[in-house]
């Protein structure tokens, strides 16, 4: 069997065609042989460091005890040829992972899981780049002239969708602030306008239970009092209008997806749930509390590590992807800032939108938040300031909010 590695190491040397390969994510580990790898790594340093291919005769010089073949095939054909090769191993490998995996009786994973997995390793190995152009105008007036079915999803809060004009499709959204002042709520009213939209969102808790979750999402819906909902006490006359509403929510055909019990979440978990499911967006609370494969020696580079990867799963599948995050202990006083989000600063970083929340002890008081978008990749940014009821999980604009209870008491006072 003709050995493809050693005839594409050769013909690159030889022809110094290395950036072509560089481009297509051809890497170092890719190649099975020791000699192999380091002849890979000398090229693609001294292009690096050169910006110039090296001349076979540096190759060789380099090398000079390694049989380079001579080969009349072109690169593309054994680049092609050594991609499947590539495929093949991984393959293999993957397949010797999962059967150990199946021998151990003490394996906790679920069978489904470890495909899925396994198979978006594989999809990531050799990874691809659409390449586009600007003299493609025209096809860009057609498509302006004829949109697509909306993909964008609202927040639900007027001044934040005039703003970012929705959640897109490709971004990476973070919301973060200070201990209990709403972050899983706000995440979750995100998600329930999506709902209201007719999209299927996703989340995935690490930290609270679907019971709890789906007890918010009814409020959201009912607008009960959260403390009679959880402790029973609701009035017969609105537990028959809840069963009534369920029936209509039953025929709706879109849904809440919710997985609460994710034991070791991964970023190979979080694709592979999302390539079973499909939903229209997904939310994770909180991503700190995620695995990684990797060992790191600090926190913040575990958290680059996990921004990164879901920042390209969520371009990578075209679905959004909200983080839930903590900020450190001067958000308290002030609010969350980019200054001070914990963990790692990859988190405002890597996303397209961040969300930082404020909330004081008079502002609570108050039943007031403050609302920061602190970063829009793709346009401005603002603060807006809204009325968080949480007796009833609503979100609402603060000064119209203001408004109607001034109104009220105006009434009320005769």
């Amino acid at each position: 069997m003709p050995d493809y590695e050693r005839a594409l190491i050769s013909r690159v040397a030889k022809t110094g065609q290395i950036s072509t390969l560089m481009a297509e994510g051809i890497r170092e580990d890719h190649f099975s042989n020791d000699t192999y790898r380091k002849i890979w790594r000398f090229m693609t340093d001294h292009y690096r460091q050169y910006k110039i291919a090296p001349a076979f005769d540096t190759v060789y010089e380099e090398f000079p005890d390694f049989n380079f073949e001579t080969s009349g095939e072109s690169v593309q054909f054994l680049k092609d040829k050594f991609k499947k090769e590539i495929m093949y191993r991984y393959g293999a490998e993957a397949v010797i992972r999962i059967s150990e995996e199946l021998a151990n009786p003490e394996s906790n994973l679920e069978v489904d899981a470890m495909f899925m997995e396994e198979s978006r390793r594989l999809a990531s190995i050799l990874p691809t780049a659409k390449l586009h152009a600007f003299k493609d105008m025209e096809q860009r007036i057609f498509e302006y002239e004829n949109p697509a079915e909306e993909k964008f999803i609202r927040t639900g809060i007027p001044a934040v969708d005039n703003l970012t004009f929705g959640i897109q499709p490709h971004e990476y959204v973070t919301i973060f602030g200070a201990t209990s002042v709403g972050k899983s709520t706000l995440s979750q009213w995100l998600l329930f306008n999506a709902w209201m939209q007719g999209k299927t969102p996703m989340y995935i808790s690490l930290e609270m239970e679907a019971k709890a979750l789906f007890r918010k999402w009814d409020t959201m819906l009912m607008q009960f009092e959260y403390n009679k909902l959880k402790a029973h006490t609701l009035r017969q006359d609105e537990v028959e209008r809840w069963k009534s509403e369920a029936k209509k929510v039953a025929e709706r055909p879109n849904d809440i997806i919710v997985m609460d019990d994710v034991r070791g979440c991964t970023v190979d978990r979080v694709h592979a749930e999302l390539t079973r499911w499909q939903p229209d967006i997904l939310c994770l609370d909180y991503v700190n509390l995620m695995s990684a494969r990797t060992s790191f020696n600090q926190g913040w580079e575990k958290l680059t590590y996990l921004t990164q990867e879901l920042k390209q799963i969520s371009r990578t599948l075209n679905i959004p992807i909200i983080g839930v995050g903590q900020a450190n202990r001067s958000s308290f006083q002030g609010g969350a800032t980019l200054e001070n989000i914990a963990g790692s600063i990859s988190a405002v970083q890597d996303a397209d939108l961040v969300f930082g929340l404020h909330s004081d002890e008079e502002m609570r008081e108050e039943k007031k938040m403050e609302l920061r978008l602190l970063k829009n990749r793709d346009g401005a940014v603002g603060n807006v300031d809204l009325w968080w009821q949480p007796e009833t999980m609503t979100f609402g604009a603060w000064e119209e909010t203001r408004y109607f209870q001034n109104r009220r008491r105006e009434f009320a006072s005769g």
